[in-house]
């Protein structure tokens, strides 16, 4: 939680983490629905990346426009 709480604070970077996290769980939803298996690791990579943008955008703004700390 605390990583969370640092990223949204601008006090340290953790997109990729919380960008991980949402595309694996992401991933096993789609598992979990029976997606067929070749297509769950295109859409969980599209799922990371929306993620880790979204989060990035938002440590920029809230870190005052640095990219990471």
């Amino acid at each position: 939680m605390s990583k969370v709480r640092e990223h949204f604070a601008g006090y340290r970077s953790h997109s990729s983490v919380l960008a991980g996290a949402i595309a694996v769980a992401g991933g096993a939803v789609l598992w979990f629905v029976h997606v067929p298996q070749v297509a769950i690791l295109p859409i969980a990579v599209a799922i990371f990346a929306a993620a880790f943008f979204a989060f990035r955008e938002v440590f920029r703004r809230r870190s005052g426009g640095y990219g990471f700390r």
